[in-house]
């Protein structure tokens, strides 16, 4: 199940789509308004949990399927402009489109989730301007794409690992070493946050990922 909901009470997040039909299942909605001309329609699996607006769900269910990322947006301005891609369905009708798509095993239904994770995932960024979201914990030693995501934010945030060298602007790797574990020190010095120990955890992704 995917779950679409925001982090800022009281703001939703707006779907926009001219014209046409977008058809989906196995999705949560909470917050959430669509505008446009085109029909919003939920099958029989998904959930309309509150608060949301111009959407039209078949019929009320349970949830069957557990373990969906709940994705959220902090900005105070949640629109996603649904546009046309080459192959002439829009992001949003690829998230929500699964018809043709074998749900009848726990193994589809997998893949599915976590291909609708990866669009949803897309989306968010095109939101934010492309922002990175940091979604993992990390640490000294730790070997990861997310890594050098983390360096290149602590460069831009004066937070800078080193001047010249791996780790410098431009240099940033995959490694965390101790480099990116004193810069990260420093930033959750900064912003109170404890215990400072140069790890990526829960509370310091949560504050860069505000920011």
């Amino acid at each position: 199940m995917i779950t679409i909901g925001s982090s800022n009470p009281g703001s939703v997040f707006t779907f926009s789509k001219s014209s046409g039909s977008v058809n989906g299942d196995y999705v949560s909605l909470q917050d959430s308004v669509v505008v446009g001309g085109a029909d919003w329609v939920q099958g029989v699996n998904s959930i309309n949990v509150s608060g949301n607006s111009g959407w039209v769900f078949t019929e009320a269910s349970n949830p069957n399927i557990s373990g969906g990322n709940i994705y959220t947006s902090t900005t105070e301005s949640n629109t996603i402009d649904v546009t046309n891609n080459d192959d002439g369905k829009s992001s949003q009708d690829q998230i929500v489109e699964n018809n043709e798509t074998d749900l009848t095993n726990s193994e589809s239904i997998k893949e599915e989730i976590e291909r609708l994770k990866a669009l949803i995932q897309e989306l968010l960024g095109q939101q934010s301007g492309s922002k990175f979201i940091f979604t993992i914990n990390m640490g000294l030693g730790a070997v990861h794409s997310d890594v050098k995501e983390l360096q290149k934010w602590l460069n831009s945030h004066g937070f800078q690992l080193a001047f010249t060298g791996p780790g410098s602007p431009g240099n940033e790797t995959d490694i965390f070493g101790y480099l990116t574990k004193q810069a990260l020190i420093k930033f959750q010095q900064l912003n109170n946050i404890s215990p400072s120990n140069g790890r990526l955890g829960p509370q310091t992704r949560a504050r860069i990922n505000g920011i």
